[in-house]
């Protein structure tokens, strides 16, 4: 990677590049260290630095966006009273464990959360109907996808068990169990008997994706072509890979759905564009980023240590933080509606005056999906004052 980074800058003159692993030079240089990769590619350097920090006592944090491997046998080498890892801190996982997090910490005896979450396309893109707008890999690889159901934890396969969602303002959708870590399926709210993540994307995207993997087309088997071996589903992604033009652009889809156990419901829902896509910034990057930079300051306030993972309940305030980031942000638009026990929470109503739908008979928070123009931007001091 270093070699590349040098080569792409060896026209340049005047510019000096070098990667310094040495924790002095890190804790000066930088607030907080963010791996803005898959957990395989950073794991290695992680643990390395991890262990280097807590030698020359210091806590700098490490941000991790990837998913982890709980099993990893890094993770459990991390000192516990070395600087604070946070093991996925993007959207998914990241930002929906913490809003698990914090529905559970501000509504007592709940039976049930259901989250949906997802980045896909404004408008849908054949074959699958779905456009990379963040990352370098489509996400169709095939594993097992965990959930919690009736108090026992259950095994799915990936892309099998899809259902309906409907978004106002957005459409009809389909939604798999898939997201779900599975530190927070073992040890996350254990008193919830029922808690599920599951991944939404434009109808036929599932079915696209089982047909590829039984034509063989997502194997690990290599195959020639020329003077190169190749492995075959590294074609196929290759092929069909597409990413979101600026013209269309891409939205985030955030849906949290709970019941207590007196079968009252709730649900909050809300929609993400970047307002700046002309601009290169699409709205997962800005869904990914913003969690990050609430995740650091979270964990640097709270002065945590050691590895912690996405679902615990001390990042709970990751969510409200985030939240008002992106609420105050002239970065993202968010169209946002609550209703039933969710609506008069502090989580997702603060700052939000109440308004009577009369079309429908409910409460909403302002702005909602109907109120907001596409492009239209919040003003405000939340993140990172205005591009």
């Amino acid at each position: 990677m270093l070699a590349a980074a040098q080569g792409l800058l060896g026209d340049l003159k005047n510019v000096r590049f070098e990667v310094s692993l040495g924790p002095c030079a890190l804790s000066i240089q930088a607030r907080s260290l963010i791996m803005a990769t898959s957990w395989n590619d950073c794991r290695n350097l992680v643990g390395k630095l991890a262990q280097q920090m807590h030698e020359a006592g210091l806590h700098t944090p490490i941000i991790c966006v990837g998913r982890p491997d709980p099993e990893d046998p890094d993770i459990a080498r991390m000192p516990p009273n070395g600087p604070p890892v946070v093991l996925g801190a993007g959207l998914e996982p990241g930002l929906v464990e913490s809003l698990i997090s914090l529905a559970a910490a501000e509504l007592d005896g709940l039976e049930s959360i259901v989250t949906h979450c997802g980045g896909i396309p404004k408008i849908p893109e054949p074959p699958l109907n779905y456009a990379l707008a963040f990352g370098r890999r489509l996400p169709i690889e095939q594993r097992p996808a965990l959930a919690r159901v009736n108090g026992r934890a259950v095994t799915r396969s990936r892309f099998e068990s899809v259902s309906s969602l409907f978004v106002e303002g957005v459409g009809l959708l389909e939604a798999y169990d898939d997201a779900m870590v599975p530190s927070t399926a073992a040890s996350t709210h254990l008193s919830i008997p029922t808690l599920r993540q599951l991944t939404v994307r434009w109808p036929g995207f599932a079915d696209g994706v089982r047909m590829l993997h039984r034509l063989g087309l997502l194997s690990d088997e290599e195959i020639e072509i020329g003077s190169t071996r190749l492995r075959v589903k590294h074609v196929t992604e290759a092929l069909l890979t597409r990413r979101s033009p600026k013209e269309h652009g891409d939205q985030v889809i955030l849906d949290v759905a709970i019941e207590d156990r007196h079968r009252k419901p709730g649900r909050w829902t809300c929609i993400l564009r970047s307002a700046l896509q002309e601009r290169g910034f699409s709205s997962m990057a800005i869904a990914t980023a913003v969690p990050v930079a609430a995740a650091v300051e979270c964990v640097t306030r709270k002065q945590l240590r050691g590895a912690i993972h996405p679902g615990e309940a001390t990042l709970a305030e990751v969510a409200s933080m985030a939240l008002g980031k992106m609420r105050g942000s002239r970065m993202a638009v968010l169209a946002e509606r609550a209703t039933g026990l969710l609506e008069t929470t502090m989580i997702f109503g603060a700052g939000h005056a109440k308004a009577e739908n009369t079309a429908r008979g409910q409460r909403t928070s302002k702005p909602c999906t109907a109120d907001v123009p596409e492009r239209m931007g919040f003003l405000g001091s939340g993140f990172a004052g205005s591009p």
